[in-house]
């Protein structure tokens, strides 16, 4: 934010006739982009300076910039990677720079999206045999066959990135033999996110950009302490959707997927739009056993000592209903989570709660009802005026023997 006016002026400079405001008031974290504020302002684009988590799905355009660092790093002698690497960071162009110091192995990338027009966003049709395509194009109306034929399978993604070859290529899978490589600090939720998802499966090294040191990661701690969470959803009666006001991808899609879910469990179902997650606001809502958040990975709150109920992601509460099970692959996208389908059957009645089981049918009871007759009230004049003096106070100082003085 201490350099955005310099940024700003030089823009109006360089654009002369068009209007250049900074937004700092992200409501759920400086990864996401706030088409609400821009919308109060009558943006007709977005420029996202910064980190991204990936999710964005809104109307404006948006220009993602990422930031740019000199980095030397050499692998140190320990780190063991054979076979091939995936490297992930917030930055693409420090990835690049990394890239030679693993000039030994086949090199792979997950690069962010650098711009998102309004054509990346249109309607598509979507078969998982064969991938999507446009419905915007003039043989659409052909058929389906067609529209299969003509269709491009989805590239493979890591945390919402798309994975490159070094040549360039797209892949549709990784090798076995490959390592995941995450370069930032060891702080970061998108290194988080991987060893959620990637980190019972395949290796997951932390190289921090500024010193050259790699650590080796292991997801048995942040799994042990998300595995509580499934047993309180399991438990809990009712329970609240927070959606976030933020034009999040998939977001709606998987608040009606849990809802039709929960909905055949038996639980009460409440939708809550709202910005930044805090205590105070929950609290208003002690009837809501537990709460679900649908923000983008990148802003899921993983602390929730200071809350009253708990916090889950949707993976949690479709373990909690037996859609899935708990293999140790922690989905964080919201993209995997709605490619398997509902399941057609009945759920299992051990997760299938009644309206009895918390209290929303109340037995009928005879004998402890009383009825007593009792006399109608009688309406007496009230007071008139202010509370120093009220007008009708002498009158009924004088009624009771009282005198003023």
């Amino acid at each position: 934010m201490s350099e955005s006016p310099a940024l700003v002026w030089e823009l109006i400079r360089r654009l002369p006739g068009r209007k250049v405001f900074v937004l700092g008031d992200s409501t759920y974290g400086s990864c996401s982009v706030d088409e609400v504020a821009a919308d109060h302002y009558g943006s007709d684009c977005i420029i996202h300076v910064g980190g991204s988590d990936q999710t964005y799905a809104g109307a404006l355009p948006v220009l993602f910039v990422y930031g740019r660092s000199h980095i030397s790093v050499a692998v140190n002698g320990d780190t063991q990677l054979h076979g091939s690497v995936v490297l992930v960071g917030d930055s693409s162009d420090q990835i690049a720079q990394v890239a030679s110091a693993f000039s030994h192995l086949d090199v792979y990338v997950a690069t962010p999206v650098a711009e998102a027009k309004l054509e990346a966003f249109v309607p598509r049709w979507r078969d998982v045999r064969f991938g999507a395509v446009p419905l915007g194009v003039w043989w659409a109306p052909l058929g389906s066959v067609t529209m299969a034929a003509t269709a491009l399978p989805d590239p493979l993604c890591i945390c919402a990135r798309e994975v490159r070859a070094a040549s360039g290529a797209v892949l549709q899978r990784l090798p076995l033999e490959t390592g995941l490589v995450h370069v930032g600090a060891q702080d970061s939720v998108l290194l988080r996110r991987l060893l959620l998802r990637y980190g019972h499966e395949r290796p997951v090294w932390q190289l921090d950009p500024h010193s050259g040191a790699s650590t080796r990661m292991t997801s048995e701690s942040l799994l042990l302490k998300r595995h509580r969470f499934v047993e309180l959803a399991r438990n809990a009666a009712t329970m609240g959707l927070l959606i976030s006001p933020e034009k999040s991808r998939w977001a709606h899609a998987v608040a009606d997927r849990l809802e039709l879910l929960l909905w055949r469990a038996g639980r009460r179902v409440y939708r809550f739009i709202i910005g930044r997650v805090t205590v105070e606001k929950l609290a208003n809502f002690p009837e809501v056993d537990c709460y679900v958040s649908l923000a983008s990975p990148d802003n899921f709150p993983f602390d929730t000592r200071d809350f009253m109920q708990p916090i889950v992601s949707p993976f949690e509460v479709e373990v909690a209903l037996k859609i899935r099970e708990w293999t140790g692959a922690y989905l964080t996208e919201f993209q995997e989570i709605l490619s398997i389908p509902l399941p057609n059957c009945a759920l299992s009645e051990d997760v299938v709660m009644s309206h009895a089981d918390y209290g929303l049918v109340r037995p009928n009871l005879d004998g402890l009802e009383t009825k007593v007759q009792m006399a109608p009230a009688l309406l007496t004049m009230g007071l008139d005026g202010i509370a120093s003096s009220y007008t009708t106070e002498a009158q009924l100082g004088s009624e009771h023997g009282r005198v003023e003085s």
